[in-house]
């Protein structure tokens, strides 16, 4: 069974299929933003497929990294240099459970295709930044998993009843920023209560 940096291997090579996989494994061995990665999959959490993307953070800002399938959830974490706090990227997961449709845009370049998520209380948006021909690939497999649940991990129920308690680290610091652009705490509060949000 492979461990946790070869299933990142396998996945990575279905996401750049054209690329020689020696420079893919020299991707997996130096690049910072894939070591956060896999420092943020769980315990017995094996990522399946990968896409480079970029997601759209808000209205005119978007972030890139790599969007993970794994067993366990959709998992977006940013590439170094990209967006940043401190020296951890920032990170998105949507539990499966939580996504009611999904929507595959093709484009007529080179990249763009898009990937739409209809969750419970929002849509997602991912842009491709690789070819769409792996972005569809991707998406066809994410619509597997979401499908059929007897392909998640066996403990899914204990997952999901985590992952409603985790912190969506984007959103709350999104809303934090906005209390202290209000003034509603302090420069020293905000700092505060970012570092405790780091800490989780």
């Amino acid at each position: 069974m492979l461990g946790k940096v070869g299933a990142v291997r396998q996945a990575l090579y279905l996401c750049f299929p054209d690329q020689p996989r020696t420079e893919v494994n020299s991707l997996v061995d130096t690049d910072k933003g894939l070591k956060y990665a896999i420092a943020a999959f769980k315990l017995e959490e094996i990522p399946e497929r990968v896409m480079l993307v970029s997601m759209q953070y808000q209205a005119a800002v978007s972030l890139v990294g790599f969007l993970w399938i794994t067993n366990r959830r959709l998992l977006f974490v940013t590439a170094i240099g990209n967006a940043t706090i401190g020296s951890h990227p920032l990170y998105r997961e949507i539990s499966y459970s939580s996504i009611r449709k999904i929507i595959f845009e093709q484009s007529h370049w080179f990249q763009n295709a898009k990937l739409i998520l209809h969750l419970d209380s929002e849509k997602v948006l991912f842009e491709s930044i690789v070819k769409p021909q792996p972005l569809q690939q991707f998406v066809d497999y994410l619509r597997e998993k979401v499908a059929d649940p007897l392909s998640l991990a066996p403990d899914t129920e204990t997952m999901f009843a985590e992952e409603t308690t985790n912190i969506d680290l984007i959103s709350e610091l999104e809303r934090l920023n906005n209390l202290k652009k209000e003034h509603a705490v302090t420069e020293e509060e905000f700092e505060i209560a970012k570092k405790k949000l780091l800490s989780l």
